[in-house]
């Protein structure tokens, strides 16, 4: 499968997502699908951290699926969405789709590397975790 998709540490705080190769609509459904389900329920803070490091295509009619984006059905939101390593066509698209679909991603950060991702990640939960705590 193109896509992966797995808790990145055990406290399930990062939910990684990593494309790989040339991935298609039906790839793009099915992770939408399984991540939702993966965090249906979850009551913690967490980040998504999604990689197209080892990706440089993406399939046709991706706007098609915009009924996807739609209003969230339940599941817990997370407190931001790190992309890891998009090319500029991507960013394009990610920007296409943030103004047709704005409950699409929350809080869409882009950064180059892993290293990168996982600091940002890390200061977005102790953040968190911080004004939860002060309240």
């Amino acid at each position: 499968m193109p896509i992966h998709i797995n808790w990145y540490n055990e406290e399930q705080t990062i939910l990684l997502i990593e494309l790989d190769g040339k991935w298609e609509l039906t790839d793009f459904i099915n992770m939408y699908d399984v991540s939702r389900a993966m965090t249906k329920g979850t009551t913690h803070d967490y980040v998504i951290m999604v990689s197209f490091l080892k990706s440089a295509s993406m399939p046709a009619k991706l706007l098609s699926v915009g009924d996807k984006f739609r209003e969230p059905d339940g599941t817990n939101l997370p407190l931001m969405t790190i992309m890891i390593g998009m090319g500029r066509i991507y960013e394009i698209m990610l920007n296409l789709i943030i103004r047709i679909y704005p409950t699409a991603v929350k809080d869409a950060r882009l950064v180059d590397t892993w290293e990168e991702g996982l600091a940002l990640a890390a200061s977005t939960l102790a953040q968190a975790k911080s004004l939860k705590e002060n309240n």
